[in-house]
């Protein structure tokens, strides 16, 4: 089964958190620090079923949605195939 990896995009603004504590708090949630086109990343492994339900995807997304507005910022996710994503990101 294809490995899926979730990609979070932020936009900081002058009424956003500093940046120390929006990433102590997306690490918290379990979330990946990465360089490139985006910000965070989460990996799915086994718990992604692309045709099923998704229930451990839709509870990751929700926490950090209600984080990030709590955070004040501006935030998009994606969602790809590993290795299938557009433009490029480098793990830490």
């Amino acid at each position: 089964m294809a490995n899926w990896v979730t990609y979070l995009s932020i936009e900081m603004n002058p009424n956003s958190a500093r940046p120390a504590a929006i990433v102590g708090k997306l690490t918290k949630l379990g979330w990946k620090p990465v360089w490139g086109e985006f910000d965070f990343a989460w990996t799915w492994g086994s718990k992604w079923h692309p045709n099923g339900k998704n229930a451990y995807y839709w509870n990751t997304i929700q926490k950090a949605h209600k984080t990030l507005q709590a955070l004040r910022v501006d935030f998009s996710f994606r969602t790809y195939q590993k290795g299938k994503e557009t433009g490029w990101t480098y793990w830490h």
